[in-house]
Formats: C-alpha cells, structure tokens, sequence
C-alpha cells in the first residue's frame, strides 16, 4: 500500500476570542495518499477551512494555539520555520481559495499573477508556461487573457485562473477549499471534470472541502465527515453515502434535495454548539434525535464500523 502524503495527528487549532479562547479543530486526525480525492463535507463553522490552512501554515495570527503533527512526506510541517514552510507552501501543496475575486490582486494582470506563482522556475520560461497553464485549464484565447485583470473575467473564468496558479508549481497535494461555491451549477460541473482531468494527467491527491454532500458522488474516493471541530464519519464516499452511521451524516443527506426521489426536506433542527464553551458530552447531541442520557455526558470516540469505515456514535455502539 501507498505511504500517505499527508498525515494530521491529533490536531487542536484554539483562535484567541475576544476574553474566551474558541477551540475551532478539536483532535482531527487523517491521512491523504498518493493520486486520492479526500472529501471533508460538514456545515459552516465546523472548522474545515481552518484545519485545511493549518496543513500549509496558512492560519492568521490570531491563532492562540496549533498542537498536533502534519507530516508531509515524512517532514513535520509543524517544526518548521517560516522560510523553510515556504518550500513546501505553493510548491508542493497547492491551495484554491473559495472567492477567487478576493484571492486575486485586483491591481494586477492574470498572466503575472500566474507567472509570480511559477516564480521558481527560470524566467524566460514563465510566459510559455502560463499560456499553457490557461489553456490546460479550458480558458479560450489565453495569449490575450494574460494581458486582463481579474474583474475583467466572470466567476468561472477566475476560478481557472486560481487553479492555474495552484497547478503551475506542480504541486503533490491541492487542497481545494470550495471553489465552486459562488458558480452556477453548470461552470460547478465543468470546473470539477476539469480537475478530475488534470488530476489524473498529474497524479495528484487532492483535500476537497464542500459543504455540499451532493457535489462528492462520483468525484472523491474517500468522505470525512466533520462537526463541531471534529470528525465525526469516515469512509468510502459510496459507503457513506448509501450507509451513512452518524445521525448527523444521515441529516446532512436528508436536507439534499433530490431529482429521483419525491420527499420533504428534512432540515437539521437548532444551531452548532459554541466552540469558546466547553462541551460536556457529543456535540451534536442536543440536535439529535436519537441521543441518549450517555450522549450528553460523554463523548464518544471514532471507531471502526467496517474496513476503513469509521464513526464516533454511541447509539451505534449500543446496537452492535
């Protein structure tokens, strides 16, 4: 078997909140293996955006305090300095941020945005290579995009531009941190086959962050499921989709709508639990429908359901 690419040990991210400091990733571990599409699925604020920038060293200064290892290739990204992290950052671990419009200088063209990614390559190759790195992205006529700024692309067309940048470097790992969010369903469809593209030209493994279950199907290997800092389901996309074992994995596809099915939506009643208290019991307790006394006093670890499915439920752990 592959060795990983990636592995996060024990991760803990606590940001500074005003007086009370906000335990954003609680104990996040995982591994992402050579040419693999990892999915992390869950709701807004439950800390899939600041676990993926921790892996690069990409969190604000705000942040109180990192624990744990990210191992890249062996090396702990977390011992590293600033200037040593930069190796790796960009050159080996590309990232796609949600809203190109605010990743991309405004005050500068495309192409040497792009050309400034690919900065570590001799210069008299820069331009070449960015006119073919728009057109690997299905960009048209990229000898006269390059002389455009930003706001002169539409969404779809700027969200290109991001991934080139990213892939010029040609890194092992991209992590992609919803970069279809603010498209239309049909440029969602063409960025994804695009990168399902390149992907298997370049080999790459790939850290795909949506909060959207139903963009997964058909384009990740694998599915992690995370709430409230934590992760909470993992497994083989199709595994956990057609059997998913967390209630909240089972609320989060039951609030998809679908085309085959006629149902009602069954919307996720209440709110996420506060990150800056702390939490007595699972934290997805107070929303389920099935706890019991023991959810809210304890909270459960992740274990094995089958091969490589895994999941921190206590009411699964009751029915076995």
């Amino acid at each position: 078997m592959n060795h990983p690419l990636i592995e996060v040990s024990n991760l803990h991210v606590t940001f500074s909140h005003s007086k009370t400091p906000m335990r954003a990733v609680r104990g996040v571990s995982f591994s992402l293996y050579p040419n693999e599409t990892l999915a992390l699925v869950g709701e807004s604020g439950s800390g899939k955006s600041v676990m993926a920038k921790s892996i690069p060293g990409l969190l604000p200064k705000t942040a109180l305090s990192i624990e744990g290892n990210i191992l890249f290739g062996g090396v702990n990204l977390r011992g590293l300095k600033e200037k040593q992290l930069r190796t790796y950052r960009g050159k080996k671990i590309g990232f796609i941020f949600q809203d190109p419009m605010s990743s991309l200088n405004p005050t500068m063209k495309v192409g040497e945005q792009i050309e400034e990614a690919c900065r570590h390559f001799p210069r008299k190759e820069r331009r070449e290579m960015t006119l073919k790195l728009l057109h690997s992205v299905g960009i048209p006529q990229p000898h006269l995009r390059i002389n455009q700024y930003p706001h002169e692309l539409s969404g779809g067309m700027r969200q290109r531009v991001m991934i080139a940048m990213a892939l010029g470097p040609n890194p092992d790992v991209l992590i992609m941190d919803e970069p279809t969010t603010a498209l239309d369903v049909t440029i969602q469809a063409q960025i994804l086959k695009l990168i399902q593209k390149i992907k298997s030209e370049r080999e790459m493994a790939i850290l795909f962050i949506t909060h959207d279950l139903s963009l997964v199907a058909g384009f990740c290997d694998r599915l992690m499921v995370m709430y409230a800092g934590k992760i909470v389901e993992v497994g083989a996309t199709e595994q956990v989709l057609k059997s998913p074992s967390h209630p909240y994995t089972q609320a989060l596809i039951k609030s998809i709508p679908r085309l085959d099915k006629k149902r009602r939506l069954a919307p996720i009643q209440g709110a996420p639990p506060d990150l800056r208290k702390v939490l007595n019991g699972c934290p997805f307790a107070k929303r389920c429908p099935k706890a019991k006394g023991i959810c809210h006093a304890k909270e459960p670890l992740l274990n094995t359901l089958k091969k490589g499915h895994k999941t921190s439920c206590f009411i699964y752990e009751q029915t076995r």
